[in-house]
């Protein structure tokens, strides 16, 4: 009876659990860096003192130029009044694969 030969595969280093101990312990590291910077953010924005900061101020911008707007209302009204004109009256074209 003959055993069948152990494959042998190829690695980084010359052992498999050797790599896989570096990779286990790079996603460990990786994951608690994440955990620690998610912690501190969350830390940061529940902090009462933040939030006190910005309950007390109202944070306005003018960054629309009214004419801009307008000029934007009139291209879309004028394009939508085209496209009602085009359904209205279709174009008296042949078609050429007949």
């Amino acid at each position: 009876m003959h055993l069948p030969k152990k494959k042998e595969y190829r690695t980084i280093s010359g052992k498999g659990q050797h790599d896989w101990k570096i990779l286990s312990i790079s996603f460990l590291i990786v994951a608690l860096l994440v955990i620690a910077g998610n912690t501190l953010l969350f830390l940061k924005v529940n902090n009462p003192e933040t939030a006190s900061d910005l309950s007390g101020t109202n944070v306005t911008s003018n960054t629309i130029s009214q004419k801009n707007l307008e000029n934007t209302v009139q291209f879309f009204q004028a394009r939508a009044t085209r496209l009602t004109e085009l359904k209205l009256n279709k174009p008296n074209v042949t078609d050429p694969s007949l």
